[in-house]
C-alpha cells in the first residue's frame, strides 16, 4: 500500500505556510488560523486500481481510511485477515484473496452403502479486484474474470479424491462423466455397496386359544348359567403349535469393501412337559386331553393341563385345593380356605378371606372381600415361602426391639447379661413361634431345590441357628440379626419378581383385598375399596360405574380408572409407568414415571401423561385428547 505527502508539516514555518497559501490563490477574507486548520484536517484516502490497494494516511486531525471486503474476496492486514471493519495506515501490508469454493463434493451416507457426487462449479476463472474512486470507507468487491480459466472439472480429479477416501466398490463411472458433462448441481449416486440380506426370525405358531370366553349356550329354550366357560381344548395326538426354524441371511459390504453381517436371526427354544412331545419337524403333540398351555419366556414349554372341578364350594369340607393343572371352581372359596394351581383358577362364586395361587391367570366372577390373589409362573411354589418370609421378618424385628428393650433395663440398674444368652431368654418365653417359622422358611426352600435357588442356601444355613435352640449361643450381636432380616427381605423381593410375564387377573369387584399380577388386572363389575393391587402390564376399570377408593393401585403400564376416591375408604394412590386414564378422581395422589401430584380437587375427563421430564394433564373429549393445563 503507497501512501504519498506533497508538504511535510513537521518542517514548515508560519513564513513559509504564507508563503504557499498566496501560491496556491487559497487566501479570502478568512483568517489565517481558519486557514491553517483546514490543512490539517485532511482525511486519509484509499482506493483499488489495476488489483492493487492503494491509499494516503490524514493529516493531523484528519480521519483515518478504513477498509472491508464481502465475499469472494478475503483481506489481509499484515497477514492476519480481517473479518470486519478495520483502520488501515501507510505502514501496513495489505493482502487479498479468492476464497475459492471446491468444484465438487463427495458425501458417504452414515451407514457407508452410498456416495453421492454433487458438482458446484464445472470451471473455475480468475478474479478481479473492482476498481474504485478515492474514498475514507472502502468496501473491496471482486468480479469473475471468464476469458481466463483456471481449472476445469475433469473425471480423474473425482476417481482421485475417491481414491483418496478408500472408496472402491461399484462406481458408477458413467454417471460421474455425464454429471460433468451436463450438470445437474445435484447430490446424485456415484457409488454403492450391497446391503446383507437379514435371515428370517424362528416362528411359533400356536394352534389352539390361550383366552378363556365366557359363552352362555341355550338347551332346551333355557339359557345354562352354569357351565357357560369355554376352556381351549386339546385331545391326545393334536398339533397344538409348530416351530418353523429360521433362516440365516447373506453378507454384504459397504463403499469402502468393508464386510456388512446380516443380524442374526432369532430362535426360539421350546421344551416339553409330561403331557406333551415334539418331533423333529417341530411340531408340538398333545400326548392327552386337557387345555393346551405355553409358560416361560426365554425358553416355551408346553404342556397339557387337566381340570380339577369343584361343583361346590371349597371349604372344611373340600380342604384345601393343590392341584398342577387347572382348578374350577362353581361354587364359593370360603373363610381360611387356599387354592394353589399349576395352571389357571376360575372361580365362579365368591371368595371370602381366602388365598389364590396360580402359575397361571386367575379369574373371579364374584366378589372377593379380605383375600390374597397371586398369579404367575411361580406362584405356587413360592407363595407359602413369600408369606413365611414375611411373617417371619416381623417377628424377627419385634425380637431385637425386645432385646434392645432388655438390654436398656439392665444397663439402668448396672447389670450385664451375654447377647446370646439374653435372646435364648426371650425366644423361650416370648418367642416360640420363630423356630417353628424358621423351620418352616426351610422345609419350603428344600421343596423347591430342584429349581435354581442356589441364592437361598444362605439363608437356609443361616435359619438353621434360630430353627434349633442348641445353636441359639452362635448368635451373638443385632448385626447377625439385622444380616438375617436382610437376607430374608430379599427372598421377599426376590419372590415378587419371578411371577409369570402376562398371567392375568380378572375379577368382578374386591374389598380390603391383596392382588399381584405379572400380566395386566381387568376390573369389570363394580370395583375395588381399599385394597391394593399391583400389576405389570396394565390395570383397567371397564365399568362405567365402576370404583376405586383407597388402598394403592400400581401398574407398570397404564391405568385406566372410571370414579377414584370419595368420602370412605382412606386416601387413594394410582402409580403407572405410563399413563393415566379417568373419567373422574375426588382426591388423592397420582404418579407417572417418577412424577407425582397430589389431587386436591375434583377433576374429570383427564390424562397424565409424563412429556418433556413434567407430568402433563391433558383434558379427555368425544374428539381426543388435547392439553390444557400443565
Amino acid at each position: 500500500m503507497n501512501y504519498r505527502s506533497d508538504i511535510d508539516m513537521d518542517l514548515i514555518n508560519e513564513s513559509e505556510l504564507l508563503k504557499l497559501i498566496k501560491k496556491l490563490d487559497i487566501i479570502n477574507d478568512s483568517p489565517i488560523e481558519e486557514k491553517i486548520k483546514d490543512v490539517n484536517h485532511k482525511d486519509g484516502w484509499i482506493k483499488v486500481l489495476n488489483n492493487k490497494i492503494i491509499g494516503e494516511d490524514p493529516s493531523e486531525h484528519g480521519v483515518w481510511p478504513t477498509i472491508r471486503s464481502v465475499h469472494p474476496v478475503i483481506i489481509k492486514k499484515n497477514g492476519k485477515r480481517i473479518n470486519n471493519e478495520e483502520i488501515v495506515e501507510s505502514t501496513d501490508n495489505i493482502g487479498w484473496e479468492i476464497q475459492q469454493n471446491p468444484l465438487f463434493k463427495i458425501t458417504v451416507t452414515d451407514d457407508k452403502m452410498e456416495v453421492y457426487l454433487q458438482v458446484i462449479s464445472k470451471n473455475r476463472y480468475a478474479w478481479n479486484l473492482k476498481d474504485t474512486a478515492e474514498t475514507t470507507h472502502i468496501i473491496i468487491e471482486a468480479v469473475e474474470d471468464t476469458s481466463i480459466l483456471l481449472e476445469s472439472l475433469r473425471l480423474t480429479d473425482i476417481m482421485v479424491e475417491l481414491q483418496k477416501m478408500n472408496i472402491n466398490k461399484n462406481i458408477k463411472t458413467t454417471a460421474i462423466f455425464q454429471e460433468i458433462q451436463n450438470p445437474s448441481f445435484q447430490p446424485i449416486l456415484i457409488a454403492f455397496g450391497i446391503h446383507p440380506v437379514h435371515g428370517e426370525d424362528a416362528q411359533l405358531q400356536l394352534y389352539f386359544d390361550e383366552a378363556i370366553e365366557n359363552r352362555f349356550s341355550e338347551n332346551d329354550g333355557n339359557i345354562d348359567f352354569r357351565n357357560h366357560l369355554r376352556i381351549p381344548t386339546a385331545k391326545k395326538d393334536d398339533v397344538i403349535a409348530k416351530k418353523t426354524p429360521g433362516k440365516p441371511g447373506s453378507i454384504g459390504y459397504n463403499v469402502f469393501g468393508e464386510i456388512v453381517y446380516p443380524k442374526e436371526p432369532k430362535d426360539i427354544t421350546i421344551a416339553a412337559k409330561d403331557n406333551v412331545v415334539v418331533s423333529e419337524d417341530g411340531r408340538v403333540l398333545a400326548l392327552k386331553q386337557g387345555r393346551p398351555r405355553m409358560t416361560g419366556a426365554v425358553v416355551r414349554y408346553f404342556d397339557i393341563c387337566t381340570s380339577y372341578i369343584i361343583t361346590g364350594d371349597v371349604n372344611l369340607e373340600t380342604g384345601n385345593i393343590v392341584f398342577s393343572g387347572d382348578i374350577i371352581v362353581y361354587g364359593n372359596v370360603t373363610e381360611n380356605m387356599t387354592l394353589e394351581s399349576l395352571g389357571n383358577i376360575y372361580i365362579m362364586g365368591n371368595v371370602y378371606k381366602a388365598q389364590i395361587t396360580a402359575t397361571g391367570g386367575i379369574k373371579v366372577k364374584g366378589n372377593i372381600i379380605g383375600s390374597n390373589l397371586y398369579s404367575g409362573y411361580f406362584g405356587v411354589i413360592f407363595n407359602r415361602l413369600y408369606m413365611n418370609t414375611k411373617s417371619f421378618s416381623e417377628s424377627l424385628l419385634s425380637l431385637v426391639q425386645s432385646a434392645k428393650m432388655m438390654k436398656s433395663i439392665l444397663e439402668s440398674r448396672k447389670q450385664t447379661i451375654e447377647f446370646s444368652k439374653l435372646l435364648t431368654t426371650l425366644i423361650e418365653t416370648k418367642f416360640q413361634e420363630l423356630p417353628k417359622k424358621a423351620k418352616d422358611i426351610i422345609a419350603n426352600i428344600e421343596n423347591i431345590q430342584s429349581i435354581s435357588v442356589g441364592e437361598l442356601n444362605e439363608l437356609k444355613e443361616r435359619l438353621t441357628q434360630l430353627s434349633n435352640p442348641t445353636q441359639f449361643h452362635l448368635i451373638k450381636s443385632y448385626d447377625m440379626l439385622s444380616s438375617l432380616n436382610n437376607l430374608v427381605s430379599d427372598v421377599f423381593y426376590m419372590i415378587e419378581r419371578m411371577q409369570e410375564t402376562d398371567a392375568h387377573i380378572d375379577i368382578h369387584q374386591c374389598h380390603l383385598t391383596n392382588i399381584k399380577s405379572n400380566g395386566d388386572t381387568y376390573i369389570r363389575g363394580e370395583g375395588i375399596l381399599q385394597s391394593d393391587i399391583y400389576s405389570k402390564g396394565n390395570v383397567i376399570f371397564f365399568d362405567k360405574d365402576s370404583v376405586c377408593r383407597g388402598g394403592k393401585v400400581e401398574a407398570g403400564g397404564m391405568i385406566s380408572a372410571m370414579f377414584v376416591g370419595g368420602e370412605v375408604g382412606g386416601e387413594t394412590s394410582l402409580k403407572a409407568g405410563s399413563k393415566i386414564i379417568l373419567e373422574k378422581m375426588t382426591s388423592g395422589k397420582i404418579c407417572v414415571d417418577r412424577y407425582s401430584k397430589e389431587i386436591l380437587e375434583t377433576i374429570h375427563r383427564v390424562t397424565f401423561e409424563v412429556v418433556e421430564k413434567r407430568l402433563v394433564m391433558k383434558k379427555n373429549d368425544d374428539f381426543g385428547t388435547q392439553s390444557t393445563s400443565k
